[in-house]
């Protein structure tokens, strides 16, 4: 059903275990492929221990040994510069008196991490709230040494990320520095017909989002509330990223031990927004494969959810860990299996479908593909 799943269900176990030692069970694996499905999920930070544990290093073939090290060395030294660059970037927008608020961020929170380990990113995400500044944006980047970048996507999206989105990339030293920036609105938008985001529901949780920022005394970033962030978080992972890469959804899981969350009205703003099934499934896939604690009143309500319920049998957890790359899902080049699994439990949580907008396609893929996919999720 799903390729290479020995190799994934490995890069589960590291990502749930990054301390322990490499159990006898995966001392043969195809090591070409653990590599590259490690850096499409950006957990080459948790090979941490086998690079310098003496034992286990010896289980891994020496050709994989110094590629390992030498990506380690590669993402350690990113991390370092990008973080760097995140302190230029504030210091010179927050002079113009321009709010930017990192995305996808998991550092501005200071959530402790596991030892020696850190988040890896491709890129660095912000968000800003008005179109005119893009004038500006242009010029403080300029001085800071980047060059706008051309995103290559579909010429269906083109307008939207014209208008939307400002991408930037500067060469530093021996790596290269990507910036997005997100402009006006806060949700992945699609135009599928599966589409739960409506321009009223972008605009709502936009103004949200723009209404919780407040300055971070710690970090002197401009940041959102913990809820509403993390309600971002999770609804991007689960549109934009198709609830792809295990380091994300290890993000997730490290916020959903904070105790300063507060699940009340994350609950309450998500049921607004009728998103509540897509948050209620992305937070039950933390405590499925990171054996997350959730609240008693979160549990409740995935429990008493029926979709979320039916969502999670059918999911495989392995579908998280055969990650597509960013370029990938942007331009929908994804596994076919993965792609209609995935689609059939974003229709399954969809809160308010209506069998003339599904349309022929939808309602063929629901009636006949379902009880296989079912069956199939049973037998695996």
């Amino acid at each position: 059903m799903i390729e290479n799943s020995r190799e994934l269900k490995f890069l589960i176990w590291l990502a749930q275990n990054p301390q322990k030692h490499l159990p006898k069970k995966y001392y043969q694996l195809e090591w070409e492929r653990v590599i590259k499905y490690a850096e499409k999920n950006r957990i080459i930070p948790f090979f941490y221990h086998f690079i310098n544990c003496q034992s286990c290093r010896k289980k891994l073939p020496k050709k994989w040994q110094k590629l390992l090290e030498k990506r380690l060395m590669g993402a350690t030294y990113v991390h370092q510069v990008q973080e760097k660059e995140k302190d230029k970037i504030n210091h010179e927008f927050s002079k113009k008196k321009i709010i930017i608020v990192p995305l996808k961020d998991i550092s501005v929170y200071k959530i402790n991490y596991p030892p020696n380990l850190f988040s890896q990113k491709t890129d660095l995400d912000f968000f800003i709230s008005e179109i005119r500044q893009k004038e500006l944006i242009g010029k403080i980047m300029k001085s800071l040494g980047y060059q706008f970048r051309q995103l290559a996507v579909p010429k269906k999206y083109l307008s939207k990320f014209d208008e939307r989105s400002l991408n930037y990339i500067k060469k530093t030293g021996a790596t290269k520095i990507m910036i997005d920036f997100h402009i006006g609105e806060i949700l992945p938008e699609s135009k599928r017909k599966v589409n739960p985001i409506t321009k009223e529901v972008n605009e709502k949780f936009t103004q949200a989002f723009i209404k919780s920022i407040h300055l971070h005394k710690k970090s002197h970033f401009h940041l959102a509330s913990p809820e509403v962030h993390f309600l971002f978080w999770c609804w991007h992972f689960f549109l934009r990223d198709n609830c792809q890469k295990l380091r994300t959804l290890f993000d997730l899981a490290q916020i959903c031990k904070q105790p300063n969350i507060n699940w009340n009205k994350t609950l309450a703003i998500a049921q607004e927004l009728r998103l509540s099934a897509y948050f209620l499934f992305v937070v039950a896939l933390t405590r499925q494969i990171f054996k997350v604690r959730l609240p008693l009143k979160v549990s409740r309500a995935i429990s008493k959810t029926p979709s979320v319920s039916l969502a999670l049998k059918l999911y495989s957890p392995l579908l998280t860990a055969q990650a597509e790359s960013a370029e990938e899902l942007l331009n929908e080049k994804l596994n076919k299996e993965s792609r209609r699994y995935f689609f059939l439990i974003k229709l399954l949580l969809w809160e308010k479908p209506t069998i003339f907008k599904l349309g022929p396609r939808v309602l063929f893929y629901s009636f006949y593909y379902l009880p296989l996919v079912y069956l199939k999720s049973r037998l695996n």
